[in-house]
């Protein structure tokens, strides 16, 4: 349904059913009838957006947050707040909205009644289609009889624009977990540990462990293609030695990102090893002591 912005609009109706169709499904599963009617909003002043927090330009595939921060003249009867988001570019994930008035209020629709002062609502939004979405924060009340909108709403402070491009984007940060720096193991086999590095374009991510007994890493052991964020060596470590580790995340398309440090632990082993050498003594009769 398309609404065109006249003024010939002003208190018509129209009557509009949405049918809800599974994925596996080919008749609808649900229908929700309803009307649309179209109300004359009033400009002023007493509602306005303080600030606006978004990206300038995200990846296909990426999930963003746009945060828009406003307020109102007081708490009113009905209270709407939005963005005229584009739905052939953008797919709304959730809504989250707080109020001062009343205090501690919060929300995760566009609609509220009985609410107002400080608002600041956020959409979490994810990119379906490449192109450039343009929209505008508006935050509109219901008193008396009458509905209003802020009349800087066409300001051009107020427009939101986004990129939205194939641009690939590494790996987010991440950490290493375990050993930890400048820890002493008593095992040869020590377990290494990181955290998951998150993809902001959603491609599968794998991980390439290096650990060397030198801290410039010139005769690193390297082991690649490591698709889980946990590694246990096969070959036993050296004992009563120090070593230096780091991790490299990897997407499908060439982009990279090295851990946020670099650590080192030094494994020393306590008591013998179960395969120390043994030794016989034989004696003189050929009995073995």
């Amino acid at each position: 349904m398309e609404i065109t912005r006249t003024k010939s609009a002003h208190d018509t109706k129209r009557d509009f059913k949405v049918e809800i169709t599974k994925d596996s499904e080919s008749t609808p599963s649900a229908t929700v009838t309803q009307q649309l009617y179209v109300e004359k909003l009033i400009s002023q002043a007493r509602n306005n957006t303080t600030s606006i927090t978004a990206p300038s330009s995200v990846a296909l595939g990426q999930e963003f947050d746009i945060t828009v921060v406003a307020s109102t003249a007081t708490e009113f009867d009905e209270i709407a707040h939005f963005l005229n988001v584009d739905p052939s570019l953008l797919q709304i994930q959730s809504i989250s909205v707080t109020y001062s008035k009343p205090s501690g209020a919060t929300n995760n629709a566009i609609y509220r009644q009985n609410a107002g002062g400080d608002v600041s609502y956020t959409f979490r939004l994810k990119a379906i289609k490449e192109g450039t979405a343009q929209m505008r924060p508006l935050i509109y009340d219901r008193s008396g009889s009458s509905y209003h909108y802020p009349n800087d709403f066409d300001n051009a402070d107020r427009l939101i624009t986004i990129s939205i491009g194939s641009t690939n984007n590494p790996p987010g940060t991440f950490s290493l977990v375990s050993p930890i720096n400048n820890l002493t193991v008593n095992t040869l086999k020590p377990t290494f540990d990181w955290q998951d590095a998150i993809d902001p374009n959603g491609d599968a991510v794998t991980y390439t462990l290096w650990y060397d007994t030198r801290s410039d890493f010139t005769t690193k052991k390297e082991v690649p293609d490591l698709t889980t964020s946990i590694y246990s060596p096969t070959t036993p470590l050296q004992d009563n030695t120090i070593y230096y580790w780091k991790v490299k995340a990897s997407d499908a398309k060439g982009k990279e990102r090295w851990s946020d440090e670099t650590w080192q632990f030094k494994v020393k082993v306590k008591g013998k090893d179960v395969h120390a050498h043994h030794f016989l003594r034989v004696g003189i009769q050929g009995e073995m002591i």
